[in-house]
Protein backbone atom coordinates (compact mmCIF):
# COMPACT_ATOMS: atom_id res chain seq x y z
CA UNK A 1 0.00 0.00 0.00
CA UNK A 2 3.11 2.72 0.99
CA UNK A 3 4.70 1.77 -2.12
CA UNK A 4 1.49 2.77 -4.24
CA UNK A 5 1.62 5.51 -2.59
CA UNK A 6 4.74 6.58 -2.84
CA UNK A 7 4.62 6.08 -6.87
CA UNK A 8 1.30 8.07 -6.79
CA UNK A 9 2.81 10.78 -5.36
CA UNK A 10 6.07 10.98 -7.79
CA UNK A 11 3.68 10.62 -10.47
CA UNK A 12 1.63 13.34 -9.22
CA UNK A 13 5.06 15.79 -9.01
CA UNK A 14 5.82 14.71 -12.51
CA UNK A 15 3.25 16.06 -14.06
CA UNK A 16 3.28 18.94 -12.24
CA UNK A 17 4.22 21.85 -15.45
CA UNK A 18 6.32 23.89 -13.05
CA UNK A 19 8.43 22.98 -9.99
CA UNK A 20 9.41 26.77 -9.04
CA UNK A 21 5.82 28.52 -8.46
CA UNK A 22 7.80 31.80 -7.33
CA UNK A 23 11.01 33.29 -6.00
CA UNK A 24 13.40 30.47 -4.57
CA UNK A 25 16.59 30.96 -3.10
CA UNK A 26 19.74 30.50 -4.55
CA UNK A 27 21.20 28.01 -2.83
CA UNK A 28 24.82 29.55 -2.44
CA UNK A 29 27.06 32.20 -1.48
CA UNK A 30 28.75 34.00 -4.42
CA UNK A 31 30.02 36.90 -6.06
CA UNK A 32 28.18 37.52 -9.35
CA UNK A 33 28.20 39.30 -12.79
CA UNK A 34 26.32 40.68 -15.27
CA UNK A 35 28.27 39.55 -17.96
CA UNK A 36 30.51 36.68 -18.81
CA UNK A 37 33.50 38.50 -19.39
CA UNK A 38 33.25 40.76 -15.78
CA UNK A 39 32.91 37.10 -14.00
CA UNK A 40 36.17 36.05 -16.31
CA UNK A 41 37.97 39.21 -15.25
CA UNK A 42 37.76 37.80 -11.58
CA UNK A 43 38.17 33.82 -12.49
CA UNK A 44 41.72 35.10 -13.90
CA UNK A 45 42.96 37.95 -11.94
CA UNK A 46 44.93 36.27 -9.35
CA UNK A 47 47.05 38.20 -7.15
CA UNK A 48 44.62 40.85 -8.21
CA UNK A 49 41.36 39.59 -7.06
CA UNK A 50 40.61 41.99 -4.61
CA UNK A 51 41.25 45.38 -6.33
CA UNK A 52 39.14 43.75 -9.78
CA UNK A 53 35.84 42.71 -7.00
CA UNK A 54 35.78 45.66 -5.76
CA UNK A 55 36.01 47.96 -8.74
CA UNK A 56 33.07 45.67 -10.26
CA UNK A 57 31.17 45.65 -7.21
CA UNK A 58 31.38 49.36 -6.66
CA UNK A 59 30.40 50.00 -10.38
CA UNK A 60 27.49 47.71 -10.42
CA UNK A 61 28.78 44.98 -12.84
CA UNK A 62 29.21 42.25 -10.17
CA UNK A 63 27.07 41.47 -7.43
CA UNK A 64 27.28 39.65 -3.93
CA UNK A 65 24.71 37.32 -3.21
CA UNK A 66 23.75 35.51 -0.23
CA UNK A 67 22.43 31.63 -0.21
CA UNK A 68 19.14 33.39 0.91
CA UNK A 69 18.63 35.44 -2.01
CA UNK A 70 15.45 34.81 -4.00
CA UNK A 71 16.04 34.63 -7.74
CA UNK A 72 13.54 34.36 -10.15
CA UNK A 73 15.10 31.26 -12.69
CA UNK A 74 18.55 29.76 -12.45
CA UNK A 75 19.86 27.37 -14.52
CA UNK A 76 23.04 25.82 -15.83
CA UNK A 77 25.46 27.00 -18.31
CA UNK A 78 28.75 24.72 -18.41
CA UNK A 79 31.10 25.35 -15.20
CA UNK A 80 28.40 28.42 -14.94
CA UNK A 81 25.13 29.32 -12.96
CA UNK A 82 22.45 31.86 -14.74
CA UNK A 83 20.41 33.45 -12.63
CA UNK A 84 17.59 35.72 -12.78
CA UNK A 85 17.54 38.63 -9.72
CA UNK A 86 14.16 39.46 -8.45
CA UNK A 87 14.53 42.57 -9.84
CA UNK A 88 14.68 40.87 -13.16
CA UNK A 89 18.41 41.32 -13.78
CA UNK A 90 20.64 37.89 -14.89
CA UNK A 91 23.40 37.60 -13.17
CA UNK A 92 26.74 35.08 -13.85
CA UNK A 93 28.22 33.29 -11.38
CA UNK A 94 30.58 30.15 -11.25
CA UNK A 95 29.19 26.87 -10.59
CA UNK A 96 29.30 25.55 -6.28
CA UNK A 97 31.29 22.54 -6.33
Amino acid sequence: MSLAMGFFCVALAGCSPSRQAGPAPLGFNTIACRTEADLGVLHGAGDRFQREADDRLASGRCRVFAASSLVKSQRRKGNLVVFEAEAGTVFYAGAPG
